[in-house]
């Protein structure tokens, strides 16, 4: 949030944050219609990408936000890509002919995003670095090209 505002400062002396509710899913567009503050909206999301959990070891919830603030592809054969769809935010994209797989991403949402960067900063990169590198060992998230993950995390 407070990113855009800089960026609103040399355009647009008439900024409003509570427009940034309508720059992501259509669910926090509604939320803000129906008179929920922004506040209150950052606050579910927080809550929502971890699916409530407060355990900083929960590696679903770790996967969420991690997969969330560095945009990895997740493998759509590993088990858990319902449970994120179902309980961490994941947007299914497509479902395979013999529906044993699903492919699902994370969407390009400031809310979202910024709040499973809250999330991660609040377990401890630690906790979501091993849960990264877990992911690699099973090969649920793959590198890319040289050095692509590697910007990711740093930048």
């Amino acid at each position: 949030m407070d990113a855009l505002v800089s960026l609103a400062g040399n355009s647009n002396k008439n900024y409003n944050p509570d427009r940034t509710a309508y720059l992501g899913i259509p669910l926090w567009g509604s939320f803000a219609q129906s008179g929920v503050s922004l506040i209150n909206l950052i606050h579910l999301a927080s809550q929502k990408i971890r699916n409530f959990s407060k355990n900083d070891k929960d590696y679903l919830a770790n996967l969420a936000c991690t997969a969330c603030t560095l945009a990895l592809e997740v493998s759509p054969r590993i088990a858990e890509v319902d449970i994120l769809i179902a309980s961490h935010m994941a947007t299914a994209i497509g479902v395979s002919l013999d529906r044993t797989s699903i492919l699902c991403t994370y969407p390009s949402d400031p809310i979202l995003a910024s709040e499973a960067l809250k999330g991660i900063i609040e377990v401890g990169w630690e906790n979501s670095l091993d849960t990264l590198l877990e992911l690699f060992s099973r090969g649920v998230v793959k590198a890319g090209e040289r050095g692509e993950l590697a910007n990711r995390v740093i930048f």
